[in-house]
């Protein structure tokens, strides 16, 4: 299985077991893929502990 690299930052871009279409005479890929993430993500769950103190119950 062949891993195409990005040669700027390294990061893996694709890889020769997803379905691709050459564009512009073979110059471009288009490939269909998803978008992932490494390492932990901040998720706001909209909480706002101003709002919730005791003297408001």
């Amino acid at each position: 299985m062949l891993v195409y690299t990005d040669l700027l930052t390294g990061d893996e871009l694709l890889s020769d077991s997803f379905p691709y279409k050459e564009i512009e005479n073979g110059i471009l890929w288009e490939v269909e893929g998803k978008w992932t993430t490494q390492g932990c993500v901040e998720v706001n769950i909209g909480a706002n502990p101003h709002f919730c103190t005791s003297d408001m119950v």
